[in-house]
This record gives C-alpha cells, sequence and structure tokens, in this order.
C-alpha cells in the first residue's frame, strides 16, 4: 500500500483503536489498534476514493463507481 505516489487517498478514524484508509491504487485497510490488515483491493480503474466509518467498529471504502469493501472489528 502506499506506492510512490499513490499516498492514502481517505483515512476515517473513528477511535485510537479503530481505522480505515484506501490508497490512490484502490487498495483498503483497517487498523485494529496494534496492527493493519492485509491490503484488499477494491479497484484500480478509477482515481476516487472516500472512506467512512460511521461507527467506532465498522468502515466503508468506496470508490468512483460505487463498489465497496466493509471493514468491521
Amino acid at each position: 500500500m502506499d506506492g510512490p505516489g499513490y499516498g492514502l487517498a481517505s483515512i476515517s478514524c473513528p477511535t485510537a483503536s479503530f481505522c480505515a484508509a484506501v490508497d490512490g491504487l484502490g487498495y483498503a485497510v483497517t487498523f485494529d489498534g496494534t496492527t493493519w490488515a492485509d491490503p484488499i483491493s477494491i479497484d484500480t480503474g478509477t482515481s476516487s476514493y472516500s472512506v467512512s466509518c460511521p461507527t467506532d467498529s465498522f468502515c466503508v471504502m468506496v470508490d468512483g463507481y460505487g463498489r465497496a469493501v466493509v471493514g468491521r472489528t
């Protein structure tokens, strides 16, 4: 995740022990307070990504086409 020129596109951390992020290549990850999960590709054909964490244990990462990955603790 986060190769040259493809930094974080969006990140949300509702608590210190739960975050979700997506980079400019469309790889989404979650953080459980100690480690980041393995990246999951949500898309490589768009440059628009968004992360929303409505609660402290649930996040949704969405690409420019509306495809989503859900992360939860």
